[in-house]
């Protein structure tokens, strides 16, 4: 068994300095600095040289959460130009890919590795993802943190955790830092915490022993979350202005997408100059806030049909797999490549949900005890992924909004790939005269599975 681990270990590290060495590629090839980027880094400057997190046009801000200014500041104190800390993001990809690559082995041991190593090259297959990678954008990060909550999450859905503290305290840690890093993070978070309660509920609603466990890993959870966030939150409200707990900049993002000069590939380019001079001068940040959301609750009331209708437009948008909101514009041979992506992404995910709803024996044939978790991994990811994609319809266009929650659906398509397998190889043995049954069996005969039931 030690073996095994080492190797699987080694096969981890190799996919993920594959991945790495891609996206840094990525990034020597298209080396622009992007505006968001510049303003990460220089607040990340002024809070190395003052202790003071300005920028964003104001002397003390709470424009954008903290995180990707706090690294940059780190970077910075550790002697690193903003050319080689775009490239060292790609460390993240790296991460996220030997996460993947160690959490498809852990729930299909007694297949060959190649199956977690194709999993985790899927993560670099999305080229959207790959560039995003190496530029000093928070996607990165949140791609790591979603993919690590969604596989804790399956620990108390499963009845697998015997440790609800510890599972609490690595949650909400995950929660903190997530939120630290972009309120994006919240849509994911909303949708996996939604299906993760309604899987709990429909298995251990009529168990106390579970509702006590459930109890102490949801105290866990915000009391950690709330430790996390606490400092932030505080110096926001005692600095800046009271009212204050993540940013300030949802009121802007929400304008830019909710206006009558916004398409659904405008992305952030919008005119809203006759917005911006119905705000009286020297309005502060949080003021500002205000006054940008009422401009768009005001848009709302004044045309609710148009609204919902281009809310459709934007979700259906949200489905396809355009480069026209990149900040560089559409390139068409990238499109290209982007729906070769998803074409098969989406055919492993779709069986996938096929399968699991309808055949959920065959995953247990194949899979074990292990079926329960990757079905509980599949559908919080897809819960995640649905509420992620409607949340951001709100708001404006951006592909790389997307991509966080896109990548958490890989492992998912290739346990999809893995029946497509299993019933071509029944298929081909039912034509031999061989008794039809999962070929690739994992769990002998007559053992029992995780839910109770024997396959």
């Amino acid at each position: 068994m030690a073996k095994g681990r080492i190797g699987d270990g080694w096969v981890a590290f190799i996919v993920a300095a594959v991945v790495v060495l891609v996206v840094v590629g990525a990034g020597l090839l298209v080396p622009k600095v992007y505006p968001d980027e510049t303003q990460y880094w220089e607040v990340g400057q002024t809070l190395l040289r003052t202790g003071s997190y300005s920028g964003f046009g104001s002397i003390l801000t709470a424009y954008k959460p903290p995180m990707m200014a706090w690294l940059s500041a780190g970077l910075l104190a550790a002697g690193i130009q903003m050319s080689a800390a775009k490239l060292m993001m790609s460390l993240f990809a790296g991460i996220l890919a030997a996460l993947v690559f160690l959490g498809i082995r852990r729930l299909a041991p007694d297949r060959s590795p190649l199956v977690g190593a194709v999993g985790a090259l899927l993560v670099c297959a999305n080229p959207a993802f790959v560039y995003t990678a190496s530029t000093l954008y928070p996607q990165g990060i949140l791609t790591v943190l979603g993919v690590l909550m969604i596989w804790v999450l399956t620990l108390p859905v499963g009845g697998i955790g015997r440790r609800p503290t510890a599972e609490g305290l690595l949650l909400g840690l995950l929660i903190g830092l997530g939120m630290l890093t972009s309120g994006d993070f919240a849509f994911g978070l909303l949708g996996a915490a939604i299906v993760a309660v309604l899987l709990w509920i429909r298995r251990h609603r009529s168990n106390r022993a579970a509702w006590r466990s459930a109890l102490t890993l949801a105290a866990a959870t915000v009391l950690v979350a709330a430790i996390v966030l606490a400092p932030w939150v505080i110096r926001n409200n005692r600095d800046v202005h009271p009212g204050i707990y993540i940013s300030t900049n949802s009121g802007d993002n929400l304008l830019r997408g909710n206006n009558e000069n916004a398409k659904v590939d405008s992305g952030p380019d919008v005119d809203l100059g006759a917005y911006f001079a119905r705000i009286p001068p020297n309005t502060g940040e949080y003021a500002r806030d205000q006054l940008l959301r009422g401009f768009v609750f005001e848009n709302w009331r004044s045309n609710p049909g148009y609204y919902a209708r281009f809310y459709v437009e934007k979700l259906l948008f949200g489905l396809g797999n355009s480069t026209k909101t990149f900040t560089f514009g559409s390139v068409p041979i990238l499109d290209l490549i982007l729906w070769a992506y998803y074409i098969p992404l989406w055919f492993g995910v779709l069986v996938w949900m096929w399968v699991a709803a309808r055949r959920p024996d065959r995953l247990r044939s194949m899979f074990g005890h292990n079926a329960r978790r990757i079905a509980d991994y599949g559908w919080i990811a897809l819960g995640a992924w649905v509420v992620n994609w409607a949340g951001h319809a709100v708001f404006f266009s951006r592909l790389r909004y997307r991509l966080p929650m896109d990548v958490a659906l890989a492992p998912i398509a290739v346990f999809g790939f893995l029946v497509i397998l299993s019933m071509v190889a029944d298929r081909r043995a039912a034509r031999r005269g061989v008794a039809v049954g999962s070929t690739l069996s994992s769990q002998p005969e007559g053992t029992t599975s995780a839910d109770g039931s024997t396959s």
